[in-house]
């Protein structure tokens, strides 16, 4: 998914580019095997793939803002307790 979850408008034009080679993207197993080809040009299909799309990008932005949280968090519980860490001991 996340080669997809970067955003809609890129996805698109591969959408384009892959159409006009005569590539198709088929899923063989699992929830979206009923649909023929994901790279199809009709509306419901589109409006799959752009949903998906959207989803994977919300994950991103979910897991880089609990990440920036939880950095956040360690910086303000302060230094970890235990020898000092290699980065610590070389001055700079």
């Amino acid at each position: 998914m996340s080669p997809l979850s970067t955003r809609a408008t890129p996805h698109r034009e591969q959408s384009r580019q892959t159409r006009a080679r005569g590539v198709a993207l088929r899923v063989l197993a699992g929830p979206l095997s009923n649909f023929a080809n994901l790279d199809a040009a009709d509306a419901t299909t589109d409006l799959i793939v752009n949903v998906l799309i959207a989803v994977g990008q919300f994950q991103r932005d979910l897991q880089n803002e609990l990440t920036a949280d939880g950095v956040a968090a360690a910086e303000a519980e302060g230094p970890l307790p235990g020898p000092p860490t290699r980065a610590d001991r070389c001055p700079r």
